[in-house]
């Protein structure tokens, strides 16, 4: 028995297996059956198709945590039209070019690149650590881990059970006391860590190039590593990497960008992943599917240009905060407060609101 939904989307009932086909379908608890066939109840959807447990998407709050200047965490709605993003509670440290994960109940913020405002840090361990901070409350972070590889500017990825940081390139100037090494890689680390215990990172593969500055991805079964720029040399790359959640395997490459990027932020639709902005004065969204291997298309433009900039996803729509660009500038020169909003469906990008003042390279978390 096949069912209608709409011109779209069908349920084909067949030997005691319910199976939904659908182009594009959003799952709100319920959904509009176009039948005719009463013997399909008002409850069938949620009593065979219920929602799935873990979505990487937020639906409530988008946070945008560290960047230079300061290591503030800022919340604002998804349902933001205008207004200013609201500081919640701050990071264990000034960090900038940070990477973040999100997990159901805590916003994850690791590594760093040891600079705030041009200002070069004091080389020390605890820049390399994994804070972490509730979604129930405002509150600051608390420290809950360090990372295995001392990497600065990576990129972060999350599943249902475990953060992930993958690329960047290696710190040098390793204090004496220091006794971590850096492993041997061909391309650049994948390290993970869990969200049921407070522990460091782990090590767990590696992409199939190395590179940082690039964007970091979350599909539903694997991460995705986009873009970027070599640690050793002045090459920029399009290649998009994937690995899987399942298993610590190596990621294998499988497909490009459009254009080679670096600096860009990276966006997670249910269906698709999004490598924006970049390469100033690159101001256009690639997009490319999960269901199947292939290369980035263009998918539209943001109102501004912009690089460095925060990344968040909604359940329709893609999030940029910050970042450095060109006019209109912010107070603080090409440093950018303003929060852009574009969605996943296609259409132009709309400026939303603002953070608290103007940042360079904060991580994102949603809920």
């Amino acid at each position: 028995m096949v069912y209608k939904i709409s011109d779209n989307a069908h349920i084909i009932v067949e030997n005691g297996e319910t199976i939904l086909v659908a182009d594009v379908l959003k799952f709100e608890d319920s959904i509009t059956i176009g039948s005719v066939d009463s013997s399909l109840s008002p409850s069938y959807i949620t009593d065979n198709l219920s929602s799935p447990s873990y979505t990487f998407q937020g639906s409530t709050n988008s946070y945008n945590t560290g960047g230079s200047p300061g290591g503030h965490i800022e919340k604002f709605p998804f349902a933001i039209a205008s207004g200013t993003a609201t500081s919640v509670g701050d990071l264990t440290s000034l960090r900038g070019a940070v990477s973040g994960q999100s997990s159901a109940s805590h916003g994850y913020t690791s590594g760093n690149d040891g600079v705030q405002s041009g200002l070069q840090i004091p080389y020390k361990i605890d820049l390399f650590k994994i804070d972490k901070f509730p979604f129930a409350s405002d509150a600051n972070a608390t420290d809950v881990g360090q990372l295995s590889t001392l990497i600065k500017h990576s990129t972060g990825h999350s599943s249902e059970n475990n953060g992930y940081i993958s690329g960047g390139a290696y710190q040098s100037g390793n204090p004496p006391a220091l006794t971590v090494t850096h492993p041997p890689l061909i391309g650049g680390p994948i390290e993970k860590f869990p969200f049921a215990s407070d522990t460091n990172s782990s090590l767990v593969a590696e992409l199939t190039v190395s590179r940082y500055q690039s964007a970091g991805i979350s599909g539903s079964t694997h991460g995705y590593t986009a873009g970027g720029h070599s640690p050793s040399s002045p090459t920029t790359y399009n290649v998009i990497d994937r690995f899987p959640f399942s298993s610590d395997a190596n990621a294998t490459d499988v497909g490009d960008l459009s254009v080679a990027r670096d600096e860009t932020s990276g966006h997670s639709s249910s269906f698709a992943g999004f490598a924006v902005g970049g390469n100033y004065p690159n101001k256009s969204r690639d997009r490319f599917p999960f269901a199947t291997d292939a290369n980035g298309a263009d998918g539209g433009d943001l109102d501004y240009s912009r690089e460095g900039q925060g990344e968040t996803s909604g359940e329709t729509d893609g999030f940029v905060a910050g970042g450095y660009g060109g006019p209109p500038f912010s107070a603080t020169g090409g440093y950018r407060s303003s929060i852009e909003k574009f969605p996943f469906f296609g259409g132009g990008s709309t400026e939303v609101g603002d953070l608290s003042g103007s940042r360079y390279r904060p991580a994102g978390q949603q809920v």
